[in-house]
């Protein structure tokens, strides 16, 4: 229902895009062969970060029951809050490609590009505080749980607000700013490598070699998003992501 929607409105309603369906059919070598470029690492990207995620689950499944319950309210929660900032995110990719494209001083770039990281933080602030107050007054408490998986839920819960306010950074740099500028291979290099090489096996250990408590395996377990911060606030700072991809 939504793909026919979405097609009927490019293809009669919308003034901009030019959509017809013998478009389809065209095909460019100069423009598949940019498209494959800039595509495969970002496919490549979603995969390994899917699957880490995954990893996750599967290293918090093999503790105990508690902490199945308890990371899996945490997770929908986590969902709710995040589905403003992974918004801006999206929506700056086209706002920062277009202006990239349109060979336009290149000195405007930056003032989006920061108008959109500060959206999304202050975005992340509130959002990471009201999932906090929200979820342990209101949100918990709707689970028929007993009581110590419901503290531990509130314990994971405070440890997963703090990584809101660092990923109210990452998703909006990584898809909204440098993959508009063609920085794809680096995106996806430092996406999968902090979470396989660093959160997971982290994690891995401290659940089943260090026998640290939960609440710190949760916390290595998404440590990615602390390792990826500092490297990718230098990496936006440096400016090398300005350039036009456009032919």
């Amino acid at each position: 229902i939504e793909c026919t929607a979405a097609i009927l409105y490019i293809r009669f309603c919308d003034k901009h895009l030019g959509f017809r369906f013998k478009k389809l059919f065209h095909f460019d070598k100069l423009l598949f062969k940019d498209f494959i470029h800039y595509s495969i690492p970002v496919a490549v990207n979603e995969g390994g970060w899917a699957l880490g995620i995954a990893a996750q689950s599967v290293v918090l499944g093999h503790l105990n029951s508690s902490v199945i319950a308890a990371s899996s309210i945490v997770a929908t929660a986590q969902q709710i809050a995040l589905v403003v900032i992974f918004g801006i995110a999206g929506a700056g990719t086209p706002i920062i490609g277009n202006l990239l494209g349109s060979g336009k001083d290149r000195n405007l770039v930056k003032p989006y590009a920061n108008t959109i990281l500060l959206s999304s933080i202050i975005t992340g602030l509130i959002a990471g505080t009201l999932l906090l107050l929200i979820g342990i007054y209101f949100f918990i408490p709707l689970y028929q749980i007993p009581a110590e998986k419901r503290h531990l839920a509130s314990v994971l819960l405070l440890i997963q607000c703090f990584t809101i306010l660092t990923q109210s950074y990452t998703p909006p740099a990584i898809v909204g700013i440098l993959r508009a500028g063609g920085d794809t291979i680096f995106t996806s290099a430092l996406d999968i490598g902090s979470l396989w090489l660093f959160a997971i096996p982290l994690g891995y250990l401290a659940g089943f070699h260090w026998a640290l408590p939960v609440p710190f395996v949760f916390l290595l377990l998404h440590s990615d998003e602390i390792v990826k911060l500092p490297i990718l606030i230098r990496r936006v700072q440096r400016r090398k992501w300005i350039r036009n991809i456009t032919r």
